[in-house]
Order: structure tokens, then sequence, then C-alpha cells
């Protein structure tokens, strides 16, 4: 199993160390006499006694007496398994900053030991530090270069602080013939960190060649290795495996759903769930995956029953509200399912949302405005009612309020790119061309991967034939991060055509035309202008003919320019 060691005490105190209440505390002073008056013990008898006398003071919460029995057992016997027995009657009462002394006392006697520097490492985490428990391990590790058990477990802390590279080191540093099934599954972990997929394989695949049956982590790990590189038919034959191991939880059924619908296996996905494990949360979970991938009649199918059930859940009538939205394209049953979620449901702020923009597309605006003023009220840090109250006034053509809204926004958000954005387009719409420009510049400020500005600066410098290399370095940034964007490639061949790269500007516009959003007049006329240029003067008037069928509001000149081509 890849079960990894943790930390254990060596004597019969470890399982009497119980929590309880604090008041005292073993400071390292000699603890006073502890033996009855008159007695005379051997060291041997005085250990027993004070091991007898610390599991009744844990009993009777008497911290004090126990702090004390501590002191003195480690007066009489200074080895490694009394200082981690002394540490964790502490740690395990959450007062690891009174351990942490007994554990560094502890090492300085016994430096070579590993488990005072683990109980130490852990001491130090109870305590957020991190840094220090890295530096505790990585300095044992230092000084015993032969401990691939020590170098193990530090490159399993470098994994948890991201650091891949220096525990892919650790864990290669450990000689072939030393290296169990585990060392094999962390280096993978390591490799997938690094994006070093194919090592990441062979190191799992040794790792299940030493304990192909019992590996359930790395069984999981492979599957999710083969997630990250879109092999899902892998993947799914991986889960499958873990599933004849017979130690699969819920979550690897959820992976086999999830992998089904993105495969487009919609009824084996069914099937799946319905042999999956017989529990609320589990059929509320795969029935979301049918929901957020779209196959809107099976999630009906697993959610509509759990809303009739007497111990539902608040959250289906959120999720039932998104199917009648999304799957009936029915607003008013997504209303009233809205409607139907809990103030104190963690998707009421959602669940408002969507009802406000519902109301909104249906033209009731007093209604909407209720919604949105709750909204507001109920959850003031959500700037999420403030865009939706802003474009229902912009849905108004009341620009003057949409603006108020905006600028009242920024001032609660400074410099949040939504906002910017949302006035750059409300000047851009109002024909405020320069002042629009300057809002989205100082969007891409704020926000270097907002594609729509980076769109939106460089198809204006394009348009106004300036800053062309700067142009098309922003609308080539925009289509890396939005590829295929119609209007991207637009723009892409507009700036190529300003630029005099006919071939380019040719090739990219077809592009565009063609694209999802591609019958939008003005790329129809972009195409025009950009075909006549390059000589194909038949594809320029099917062009421009297009763009008068498709309702340009430049229909005049654009006749202007199909006589020239006549």
């Amino acid at each position: 199993m890849f079960s990894f060691r943790h930390i254990t005490l060596a004597t019969a105190l470890c399982a009497s160390l119980t929590a309880g209440c604090a008041t005292g505390r073993y400071n390292g002073d000699t603890a006073p006499e502890q033996t009855p008056a008159g007695w005379q013990m051997s060291e041997s008898a005085q250990r027993t006694y004070n091991f007898l006398l610390l599991n009744e003071a844990v009993r009777e919460n008497d911290d004090a007496t126990a702090s004390a029995a501590i002191s003195r057992l480690l007066e009489l016997n200074n080895s490694p398994e009394i200082y981690l027995a002394a540490a964790n009657y502490y740690r395990l009462r959450g007062e690891a900053s009174f351990a942490r002394p007994i554990l560094q006392k502890g090492i300085e006697l016994h430096p070579d030991n590993l488990d005072l520097t683990l109980a130490l490492v852990e001491a130090y985490m109870q305590e957020n530090r991190p840094d220090a428990a890295l530096a505790a391990l990585t300095d044992f590790v230092h000084r015993h270069k032969d401990d691939y058990e020590a170098q193990q477990i530090l490159a399993i802390y470098l994994l948890d602080a991201k650091e891949y590279a220096q525990a892919a080191d650790m864990l290669e540093a450990v000689p072939e013939d030393r290296r169990s099934a585990h060392s094999y599954y962390y280096l993978a972990k390591a490799h997938i960190g690094l994006s070093k997929f194919e090592e990441a394989e062979e190191a799992l695949h040794t790792a299940l060649k030493m304990e192909p049956d019992s590996a359930v982590e790395a069984w999981a790990e492979l599957a999710y290795l083969y997630e990250l590189q879109k092999d899902y038919p892998a993947a799914e034959q991986t889960y499958a495996r873990i599933l004849e191991l017979g130690d699969a939880g819920p979550e690897v059924w959820l992976r086999l759903v999830d992998l089904n619908l993105k495969l487009n296996h919609p009824q084996k996905a069914l099937e799946y769930t319905r042999q999956g494990p017989d529990s609320l949360a589990f059929t509320l979970q795969a029935g979301t995956l049918f929901l957020e991938e779209g196959f809107y009649e099976e999630a009906e199918e697993i959610l509509l029953p759990v809303s009739n059930r007497p111990d539902s859940p608040e959250e289906i009538w959120f999720y039932l509200g998104v199917l009648s939205l999304r799957g009936h394209d029915d607003a008013d049953a997504a209303i009233a399912n809205f409607a139907r979620v809990p103030v104190s449901n963690r998707y009421y702020s959602q669940a408002l949302r969507f009802r406000a923009d519902l109301l909104i597309e249906q033209g009731d605006y007093p209604a909407a405005q209720q919604l949105i003023d709750e909204g507001k009220r109920r959850f003031p840090d959500s700037p999420e009612f403030w865009l939706i109250e802003a474009g229902a006034a912009f849905e108004r053509e009341d620009f003057t309020s949409a603006e108020r809204i905006l600028r009242e926004a920024l001032g609660n958000w400074p410099g949040d790119p939504q906002f910017l954005f949302a006035l750059g387009s409300l000047y851009d719409t109002r024909g405020e061309k320069q002042k629009a420009l300057e809002f989205m510049e100082q969007v891409i400020l704020a926000d270097t991967d907002h594609y729509r500005a980076l769109n939106y600066v460089g198809y204006t410098l394009a348009e106004q034939g300036r800053d062309l290399d700067r142009a098309l370095v922003l609308i080539e940034s925009a289509l890396k991060l939005s590829p295929g964007s119609a209007y991207i490639l637009d723009s892409l061949a507009w700036v190529h055509y300003k630029l005099g790269n006919n071939a380019l500007a040719l090739k990219n516009i077809r592009l565009a035309v063609a694209a999802e959003g591609g019958d939008d007049p003005t790329m129809w006329e972009h195409y025009g202008d950009i075909a006549a240029r390059a000589g194909q003067r038949k594809l320029a008037l099917e062009a421009y003919r297009k763009a008068i069928r498709l309702g340009s509001p430049e229909a005049d000149a654009i006749r202007n320019k199909i006589n020239g081509l006549q």
C-alpha cells in the first residue's frame, strides 16, 4: 500500500496520552519529588510510578501533575522514546509550542533519530510554520545523506510546497535498489508537477508493477495523468481498474461518470450513476455533472426524483432552476425554481442573480430592481449585482444611469477590470471612442489576459491606422486567449490589411467568416475590402453584397464600393 510512515511512539505511554484541559506546563526545570514520603524506589520503579501518575493525571485533567510527571520521566530516562512521548502529550492537546522545546532538547541528545526530527516537523506544522518544518527536515537529510527514508519524506514535503524539481532530484538520488513502490509514486507526482508526463507514466507503471493489486493511489494518479493528457478512454479504463480492486470511493465513480460525459457516452455515464454509491450526496453530484455537460434529459432523470425525497437538499431547487432554463428554455419555471432556494443556502446569491437577469430579459425592470437591491444589501462584497443593475440600465438605453452605477461601483472596487470594461463598452456605444479606448487601456493594465479589451484596443488602433505593430501584438495575444473567435480573427485580418499583408489578411478573414459568429456585416465588408485589394474582384463583390443582405448600416457606402468594381 502507498501509506507513508506517520510518527508513532514506541512506548506504552502512547496509548494513554489523550487530550485534556491544560493549565500548567513542563518548563524543563527539575520537577518536585513525586514519590510518596519515606519510599525508596529504584529508577525502574520510579519510571513505572511516574507513568502511572501521568496516566492518572491525564484522566483527571490535572495538567500540573502531568507536567511534573513528564519532567521527572525525562530526568530518569533521556531515551528518544521518552522525549517523543513527552512531546506527544502536548502535541495531541494542540500545544505544539510546549512540545517543540522538548523535541529540540531530544534532538540535541539524539541527533541521528529520525522520529524526533519528524515529530519536530509536525510540531512546526501545527504552529503553521512550514518553512521551519522544511528547514528542520532538510538539515537532517544533509547530515544523513544515506538515510533514504528521510530523503523520501523530505521529497513529500517539497511536493506539498510545489517544489517539484527539488522533490524529483531528491527522489532520483535514492538508488534504484532502495526505492519502494511509493518512491516511484511520489516521483511520478513530481514529474506531473513539472509537466513531464512521459516520465510520470513510466514511474507509475514501475510502482504498479511492484504492487499491482493494492496501490489504489497509484492507479488514481495514473488515471489523473491520462485526464491531463485528455486521453479519456485510457483514464476510464484505469478508473475501472480501481473498481476491480474493490477499494473505490465515490470520487472514482464520479470520475467515471464525468469521463463518459466527456466522451459523449451519456447512457454509460448513467449506468455508472446507477451502479455507484447509494447515497444522496453521490446522486446529487452525479446529476450536476450531467447538468454541467449539457445532458439535460439525463440530468432531469437523476435530479427530479431527488426533489421528491423528504431529505431533499435545499440546493436541488437551484439545479432544477438551471435545468428549466437551459434544458427547457422555460424562464417562468426557472424563476419559480430559483425562488424556492432559501436565503440560508449557499446558492441563494446565484439564484437571486439568475432571477434578476431573467426578469430583465422579460422587461420587468421594477421586479428585477427589487432583487438587485436585495442582492446589494445581502451581499455587499459581490460586484455582480452592480453589473446586473448597470446592464439593466443599458438595456433600457438609460446610459446616464448606467454610467452612474458603474462609476459608483468603481468607487467600491477601484481598478476592477469588469467595471472598467463595462464603462469602456458604454462609451463605445455612445460613440465616445477616445474615452472608450482610454478605459480599455486601463483594463489591459489591470488584467493582461482580458482578451476582449486586448482585441478592442488592437482593432481600434488598426482602424485609426496607428501603432500597427502594437495592434498586431495585442490582437495575436487576444487570439491565443480565445482561439477561433470570429471577431478576433476579423481584427487580425484587418490589422494585416492595414499593414499591407494581403495574403495574411485574406487568410484570416476567411477564417473569421467561417467561424461561429462570422455573420457580422462589418466582417463581410472587411472581406470585400481585403479581396478587392488582393485583386479578387468577384469575391469582393460577393462579400459586399452579403454585407448589405446582413443589414449593414453602411449599405450606401458599400454600394459605392460595388459600383467602383463594376
